[in-house]
């Protein structure tokens, strides 16, 4: 059984930036970004396939500045849904390649429109203290690691030198 539910953008935008349960919080941003992905997916080649990039990326902001969020959920809202997953949104007449380029094209302008937030939620949750297998210090790892993953998208040289979990 597939149950398809039609939520307009402002809907799911609004969702994602007050919703009161962190999984639909969470649900919000994934429909945000397959949305935008299945767009992109669609659009011609030579179209930058912007469709609700802005929409996107004022969500992720908006979470990633939010300091009463549980890093761990920043963390998880920040990649974009995978492949097969757009893939059996889709449907039929998938096309591989063109969800690939899609959601590298969406990663890589998360981290370029972000880049500004990206290194310092890195830093700050690198974590120069010993490790700790507790929850919330997991969070804080997972999301200076995706932090990083998506500043070193960016572009920027700085995030490729690393001195003991610090920036230069």
């Amino acid at each position: 059984v597939r149950l398809n539910q039609t939520v307009p953008r402002e809907d799911l935008v609004f969702l994602a930036r007050h919703d009161s349960d962190p999984y639909n919080r969470w649900q919000a941003v994934q429909s945000l970004a397959t949305q935008t992905l299945i767009a992109r997916t669609k659009s011609d080649p030579q179209d930058s396939g912007t469709a609700g990039v802005e929409q996107l990326i004022t969500v992720l902001r908006g979470l990633l500045e939010d300091p009463q969020l549980d890093p761990a959920l920043k963390a998880q809202a920040l990649p974009p849904p995978g492949e097969a997953d757009i893939a059996q949104e889709i449907g039929k007449n998938v096309d591989p390649d063109a969800i690939h380029r899609a959601r590298s094209s969406l990663s890589a302008d998360v981290g370029i429109r972000l880049r500004d937030l990206l290194r310092p939620v890195a830093e700050d949750h690198a974590g120069a203290a010993p490790f700790t297998p507790d929850a919330m210090s997991a969070g804080k790892r997972a999301l200076s690691n995706r932090a990083l993953h998506y500043y070193a998208l960016s572009g920027e040289a700085s995030a490729s030198r690393l001195d003991s979990g610090r920036f230069d």
